[in-house]
């Protein structure tokens, strides 16, 4: 027969009739976040179904599934130490691919390709990323074999430091590893990192490589490159590696077709907040 085993208290003695409780205030947060993050959304979708939003609630419903912004959003990443970037593409995909570099608005003008860096441009800018999407579906309605109907922008972190990324826009004296190489290629401190940058690809008799001079960025331990257009627009980065790229949520009103109109037509117009490039200077429009 087995042993019984005695215990030092009696399981069956009822718990305190006043146990400990949080204070009124914290349950009373307690319920409220909850509420927010989980009951609302909810509620919101289920009248969605059932078609008995306003237009104004269908227009904030849509964008906020569209941008992931309600609580526990498919494809939603927890933030990173980093650079936060967006990048607009006709395509959808899962990770930045460096290999496919010039196979996307490259193709139609293949010039202008690594013009600031080969590798892959973001901005800093949500809404310019969301303008250059806009643009790309513009694109694809007037341009034959050209993608960007279902157009998305893509939230991300660049796994990478400010003083990584050689900068394009700034004298060669702001960066100890810059100035180093304006030595090697016998430029002056004072001159701009575009001029080291072209000068890199550059040999005579041959067209510009922008390989090469991205080659010896990297050898000089830079990870990107970093522009702006002109003073006081966006910061754009260039980053060679793919591997440094996590995407942290990519959206887009892919279905804005299926929306009554007028709420379509309010969805739509507030998603065109400015008509900016991020990329001018890169590619030709």
């Amino acid at each position: 027969m087995a042993q019984l085993v005695p215990v030092e208290h009696d399981p069956f003695v009822p718990p305190p009739a006043n146990p400990a409780q949080p204070p009124e205030w914290l349950k009373g947060g307690i319920r409220e976040a909850a509420h927010s993050m989980f009951v609302e959304p909810i509620q919101q979708a289920a009248k969605a179904l059932r078609g008995q939003l306003t237009e104004g609630e269908a227009q904030n419903f849509a964008l906020e599934a569209a941008a992931g912004l309600i609580p526990m959003a498919k494809g939603a990443k927890a933030a990173k130490s980093g650079i936060r970037a967006y990048h607009a593409s006709p395509f959808e995909f899962d990770r930045f691919d460096v290999g496919k570099v010039g196979t996307g608005e490259g193709r139609w003008y293949p010039e202008y390709v690594g013009a600031q860096g080969q590798g892959m441009y973001f901005t800093s800018s949500p809404d310019a990323a969301e303008a250059y999407r806009t643009m790309l579906k513009e694109e694809a309605l007037v341009r034959k074999g050209a993608p960007g109907r279902d157009a998305k922008v893509y939230e991300v972190n660049l796994a990478v430091k400010p003083d990584e990324l050689f900068d394009l826009s700034s004298t060669l004296s702001a960066n100890p590893k810059s100035k180093a190489l304006a030595k090697e290629f016998g430029l002056k401190p004072n001159a701009m990192g575009k001029e080291l940058y072209d000068a890199a690809g550059s040999f005579p008799g041959k067209p510009f490589d922008p390989q090469l001079a991205t080659d010896v960025l990297k050898d000089a331990g830079f990870k990107g490159t970093k522009y702006v257009d002109e003073p006081g627009k966006p910061q754009n980065y260039v980053v060679f590696d793919d591997k440094l790229i996590d995407i942290l949520r990519k959206y887009g009103i892919a279905g804005l077709a299926v929306l009554p109109p007028a709420v379509a037509a309010g969805v739509q117009e507030r998603l065109v907040p400015i008509d900016h490039d991020p990329f001018a200077g890169t590619e030709k429009r």
